[in-house]
C-alpha cells in the first residue's frame, strides 16, 4: 500500500477511534506474511479494503497486494494459471522479507484466488476468504454465463481460443462488457476450471486452514457453506464466520475475527 494512503487511513482511523484490534498486538513476532487479493473490477487501493489492509499493517503482518489480471486496470489480460504464478512472485517477496508463514487471502474474486492457490501451492498455512465471489459453478452466475462459455467453447475447438473474444462480465449483479481471448475467457468462467469453488475447495492441500467470513446480505450466504466451504479437508483451524452487512462491508466487518483467527493458527 502506498505510504501516503496507509498515512491517510492511521489518521482517519485515530479520528474514528478505531485503534488497532487488540489481537494484533502479538502477530508482529509471529512473522506472517499475506498476500491481500482484490476482487473483479476493483484494485488494492479500494475503499472497502482499507479498513484490513490497515489492520494487518498495524499489526505488523507483512502485506503484498498484487493487481490481478480481473482489476479494472487488466481486463483479463492473462489466464488464470499465470494468475496464480502472479501471487507466487508475492509470496516470493514476502518470504524475502522474512516471513515464515504464508497466509493467502482476498475479498470476493480474490477469494476465489485464494482458494484454487492453495489447491495448487504446498506451503500456504492458511487462506482467508472474505465474502467469495465468481462462481461460474453454481446458480445463476452459471445460467447467466452459459451462453458465452459455450461460445467460448466452440471458438477453442476450431483452433481459434488465441482470437479475441468479447463477452459480458457479471458482478454482483452487474454486467459489463470486456475483451479477451476464448481461452483466457474459459481460464475464468468453465464450470469445471480453476475458478470453480466447489472443486477447488476439495483440494486445498493438507497443512492449509479455511477462513471464511461472509455478510448476511451477501447473495451467497444462502449457499456457500454447503456448497463450498463444507468441501474443505477438515482442519481444527477452519472456521466460518458471518457478519452484519453485504459483500463489500465483510472486510471492514471481518477485521477482528481474520486478526483473531491469525493468532490461533500461529500459535
Amino acid at each position: 500500500m502506498p505510504r501516503r494512503i496507509a498515512g491517510l487511513l492511521a489518521a482517519l482511523f485515530v479520528l474514528l477511534g478505531a485503534a488497532p484490534h487488540a489481537a494484533a498486538q502479538d502477530l508482529k513476532e509471529r512473522k506472517i506474511g499475506i498476500v491481500l487479493i482484490h476482487g473483479k473490477w476493483g484494485a488494492p487501493d479500494d475503499r472497502h479494503l482499507y479498513r484490513i489492509s490497515y489492520a494487518l499493517q498495524s499489526a505488523g503482518v507483512m502485506l503484498e497486494t498484487p493487481i490481478m489480471p480481473w482489476s479494472r486496470h487488466r481486463n483479463y489480460d492473462v489466464g488464470y494459471d499465470d494468475a496464480l504464478k502472479e501471487i507466487d512472485q508475492a509470496v516470493a517477496k514476502l518470504k524475502a522479507n522474512g516471513a515464515q508463514r504464508i497466509v493467502v487471502g482476498g475479498h470476493s474474486f480474490g477469494a476465489n484466488a485464494a482458494l484454487a492457490y492453495s489447491a495448487t501451492r504446498e506451503g500456504v498455512v492458511g487462506l482467508v476468504a472474505l465474502a467469495p465471489g465468481h462462481v461460474p459453478d453454481l446458480g445463476r452466475f452459471r445460467q447467466a454465463m452459459a451462453a458465452d462459455v459455450e461460445r467460448a467453447k466452440v471458438q477453442a475447438a476450431a483452433g481459434k481460443g488465441n482470437e479475441p473474444f468479447e463477452f459480458n462480465d457479471l458482478n454482483q449483479g452487474r454486467r459489463e462488457g470486456k475483451r479477451t481471448t476464448a481461452s483466457i475467457f474459459l481460464s475464468y468462467f468453465d464450470t469445471e476450471g480453476a475458478a470453480a469453488m466447489t472443486r477447488t475447495a476439495a483440494k486445498i492441500k493438507p497443512g492449509a486452514a479455511l477462513l471464511w467470513v461472509i455478510g448476511e446480505n451477501d447473495s451467497l450466504f444462502a449457499t456457500g457453506k454447503g456448497a463450498i466451504y463444507d468441501q474443505a479437508p477438515a482442519h481444527p483451524k477452519n472456521r466460518y464466520a458471518s457478519v452484519p452487512g453485504g459483500h463489500l462491508d465483510t472486510p471492514s466487518e471481518g477485521v477482528g475475527i481474520v486478526l483473531e483467527w491469525l493468532k490461533a493458527i500461529s500459535n
